[in-house]
């Protein structure tokens, strides 16, 4: 894991322990409180579907790319983002359960 400025990660390749392509990120949504990058929003596919991944989850290897220890099914099977990336606590709870985090 690795806490820079939100910028460091936009268009980022994120790929899987295997070095599988799982998608490329397209935003960053920062916690309100710290203002520290939470979760990332990562385009899967080809039209463009996205998902929230944890930041925390995530580790930069010598080449720039993000890996994630989860495939990309995992990934398509989290909670898809609104238009405003906002998320409700309901919603971090259901991400965090989902990539089985601990609560904070």
């Amino acid at each position: 894991m690795f806490k820079d400025d939100t910028n460091v990660y936009t268009h980022l390749d994120v790929v899987d322990r295997g070095g599988q392509k799982v998608g490329t990120v397209s935003d960053v949504v920062s916690d309100a409180a710290s203002l520290e990058p939470k979760w990332l929003i990562v385009d899967v596919g080809l039209m463009k579907s996205s998902h929230y991944l944890p930041v925390e989850a995530v580790q930069r290897n010598d080449v720039g790319q993000l890996i994630i220890p989860f495939d990309k099914e995992t990934v398509k099977a989290a909670t898809k983002p609104n238009k405003g990336h906002v998320l409700t606590a309901e919603d971090d709870r259901e991400l965090r359960e989902h990539y089985k985090m601990q609560e904070n």
